[in-house]
Protein backbone atom coordinates (compact mmCIF):
# COMPACT_ATOMS: atom_id res chain seq x y z
CA UNK A 1 0.00 0.00 0.00
CA UNK A 2 1.50 3.33 -1.00
CA UNK A 3 1.94 6.02 1.62
CA UNK A 4 -0.88 8.43 0.59
CA UNK A 5 -3.41 5.58 0.51
CA UNK A 6 -2.22 4.34 3.88
CA UNK A 7 -2.53 7.82 5.36
CA UNK A 8 -6.03 8.25 3.90
CA UNK A 9 -7.00 4.88 5.41
CA UNK A 10 -5.59 5.98 8.78
CA UNK A 11 -7.73 9.15 8.72
CA UNK A 12 -10.81 7.10 7.77
CA UNK A 13 -10.29 4.54 10.53
CA UNK A 14 -9.61 7.24 13.15
CA UNK A 15 -12.82 9.05 12.14
CA UNK A 16 -14.73 5.77 12.43
CA UNK A 17 -13.21 5.07 15.87
CA UNK A 18 -13.93 8.58 17.15
CA UNK A 19 -17.52 8.45 15.91
CA UNK A 20 -18.16 5.04 17.43
CA UNK A 21 -16.69 6.30 20.71
CA UNK A 22 -19.18 9.20 20.72
CA UNK A 23 -22.03 6.78 20.03
CA UNK A 24 -20.81 4.51 22.85
CA UNK A 25 -20.73 7.37 25.34
CA UNK A 26 -24.18 8.57 24.32
CA UNK A 27 -25.57 5.03 24.60
CA UNK A 28 -24.02 4.60 28.05
CA UNK A 29 -25.53 7.89 29.18
CA UNK A 30 -28.95 6.85 27.86
CA UNK A 31 -28.69 3.45 29.54
CA UNK A 32 -27.84 5.10 32.87
CA UNK A 33 -31.21 6.86 32.80
CA UNK A 34 -32.93 3.50 33.35
CA UNK A 35 -30.25 1.23 34.81
CA UNK A 36 -27.80 1.38 37.68
CA UNK A 37 -24.07 1.56 37.15
CA UNK A 38 -23.83 -1.97 38.56
CA UNK A 39 -26.30 -3.26 35.98
CA UNK A 40 -24.41 -1.54 33.18
CA UNK A 41 -21.11 -2.91 34.52
CA UNK A 42 -22.52 -6.45 34.54
CA UNK A 43 -23.83 -6.16 30.96
CA UNK A 44 -20.54 -4.71 29.67
CA UNK A 45 -18.33 -6.99 31.80
CA UNK A 46 -16.68 -3.98 33.40
CA UNK A 47 -16.21 -2.80 36.94
CA UNK A 48 -18.61 -0.25 38.40
CA UNK A 49 -15.76 2.32 38.73
CA UNK A 50 -15.02 1.84 35.00
CA UNK A 51 -18.67 2.54 34.20
CA UNK A 52 -18.53 5.60 36.44
CA UNK A 53 -15.57 6.91 34.39
CA UNK A 54 -17.43 6.25 31.13
CA UNK A 55 -20.46 8.14 32.40
CA UNK A 56 -18.28 11.02 33.56
CA UNK A 57 -16.86 11.29 30.03
CA UNK A 58 -20.37 11.03 28.58
CA UNK A 59 -21.58 14.09 30.51
CA UNK A 60 -19.56 16.40 28.27
CA UNK A 61 -20.85 14.90 25.00
CA UNK A 62 -23.59 16.85 23.26
CA UNK A 63 -26.60 15.00 21.85
CA UNK A 64 -27.04 14.63 18.11
CA UNK A 65 -28.97 17.52 16.62
CA UNK A 66 -32.38 16.61 15.22
CA UNK A 67 -32.19 16.04 11.42
CA UNK A 68 -28.38 15.91 11.58
CA UNK A 69 -25.90 13.05 11.97
CA UNK A 70 -23.80 14.93 14.49
CA UNK A 71 -23.73 17.33 17.39
CA UNK A 72 -21.33 19.58 15.47
CA UNK A 73 -20.35 20.12 11.84
CA UNK A 74 -17.02 18.47 12.66
CA UNK A 75 -18.78 15.32 13.88
CA UNK A 76 -20.84 15.25 10.68
CA UNK A 77 -17.57 15.33 8.72
CA UNK A 78 -16.19 12.54 10.93
CA UNK A 79 -19.24 10.41 10.16
CA UNK A 80 -18.73 10.99 6.45
CA UNK A 81 -15.03 10.15 6.63
CA UNK A 82 -15.80 7.03 8.65
CA UNK A 83 -18.28 5.84 6.03
CA UNK A 84 -21.44 6.32 8.11
CA UNK A 85 -23.05 8.86 5.76
CA UNK A 86 -22.61 9.50 2.06
CA UNK A 87 -21.27 12.49 0.14
CA UNK A 88 -24.69 13.98 -0.62
CA UNK A 89 -25.68 13.74 3.05
CA UNK A 90 -22.53 15.44 4.36
CA UNK A 91 -22.92 18.29 1.86
CA UNK A 92 -26.60 18.70 2.74
CA UNK A 93 -25.98 18.73 6.49
CA UNK A 94 -22.96 21.04 6.36
CA UNK A 95 -24.97 23.44 4.18
CA UNK A 96 -28.06 23.38 6.45
CA UNK A 97 -26.23 23.61 9.79
CA UNK A 98 -27.28 26.68 11.87
CA UNK A 99 -23.75 28.03 12.28
CA UNK A 100 -22.93 30.32 15.15
CA UNK A 101 -21.42 33.65 14.10
CA UNK A 102 -17.67 34.09 14.27
CA UNK A 103 -16.86 35.47 17.73
CA UNK A 104 -15.65 39.05 17.94
CA UNK A 105 -12.02 39.59 18.82
CA UNK A 106 -11.22 40.81 22.31
CA UNK A 107 -10.96 44.63 22.66
CA UNK A 108 -7.37 44.26 23.81
CA UNK A 109 -6.04 41.87 21.16
CA UNK A 110 -7.03 40.06 17.98
CA UNK A 111 -7.25 36.61 19.60
CA UNK A 112 -10.55 34.73 19.34
CA UNK A 113 -11.59 31.15 19.87
CA UNK A 114 -13.93 29.87 17.17
CA UNK A 115 -15.68 27.25 19.29
CA UNK A 116 -17.85 24.39 18.10
CA UNK A 117 -20.71 25.06 15.73
CA UNK A 118 -18.98 27.74 13.66
CA UNK A 119 -17.83 27.40 10.05
CA UNK A 120 -14.39 26.80 11.56
CA UNK A 121 -15.53 23.21 12.25
CA UNK A 122 -15.79 22.66 8.50
CA UNK A 123 -12.42 24.30 7.88
CA UNK A 124 -10.88 22.05 10.54
CA UNK A 125 -12.50 18.97 8.97
CA UNK A 126 -10.97 19.96 5.61
CA UNK A 127 -7.53 20.50 7.16
CA UNK A 128 -7.67 17.10 8.89
CA UNK A 129 -8.67 15.32 5.68
CA UNK A 130 -12.17 14.32 6.84
CA UNK A 131 -13.69 16.04 3.80
CA UNK A 132 -12.16 17.12 0.51
CA UNK A 133 -12.12 20.51 -1.19
CA UNK A 134 -15.05 19.60 -3.43
CA UNK A 135 -17.27 18.83 -0.43
CA UNK A 136 -16.14 22.04 1.26
CA UNK A 137 -16.94 24.14 -1.81
CA UNK A 138 -20.27 22.38 -2.46
CA UNK A 139 -21.41 22.86 1.15
CA UNK A 140 -20.33 26.49 1.15
CA UNK A 141 -22.08 27.20 -2.17
CA UNK A 142 -25.28 25.47 -1.08
CA UNK A 143 -25.17 27.29 2.25
CA UNK A 144 -25.12 30.65 0.48
CA UNK A 145 -28.03 29.59 -1.73
CA UNK A 146 -30.04 28.52 1.33
CA UNK A 147 -29.38 31.89 3.03
CA UNK A 148 -31.08 33.77 0.18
Amino acid sequence: MEKPAALAELVRVKARRDTVDLDYLRAARAAAENASQREIARILALSQPAVNKILARAKGIADLRPTFHGATPFEIAQRYSGGFIDRAQVIDELARWPYLPKPKADDFDDVWEPGEGTWYDVEEALQQGLIDGEIYEAAQSRRHVLKQ
